[in-house]
C-alpha cells in the first residue's frame, strides 16, 4: 500500500485482525513503524475502553502521536 501512491495508510489493528492473528499484527506494525517510511502511516487501535488499547499503543511507542484535526 505504501508505494500505491496514497497520500497516507492506515494500519488497522481493530476488525481487520482476528483475535487469534493480534499480537502478530502489532509485531508486524512495529517493525514497519521502525523503518523509513515516505507516507503518513496511522494505526487504527481497538476501542479505548477496551482491554486490547494498551497492547496496541505499546505496539507504537517509539513513534510521537499525530493529532488528528
Amino acid at each position: 500500500a505504501a508505494g500505491s501512491g496514497a497520500d497516507a495508510i492506515i494500519l488497522d489493528l481493530e476488525d481487520s485482525v482476528s483475535l487469534a492473528n493480534k499480537d502478530a499484527a502489532r509485531r508486524a506494525i512495529a517493525d514497519y513503524l521502525s523503518g523509513t517510511r515516505e507516507v503518513i502511516t496511522l494505526v487504527r487501535v481497538n476501542p479505548l475502553d477496551g482491554h486490547m488499547t494498551a497492547a496496541d499503543v505499546a505496539a507504537k511507542q517509539n513513534e510521537p502521536p499525530v493529532p488528528l484535526s
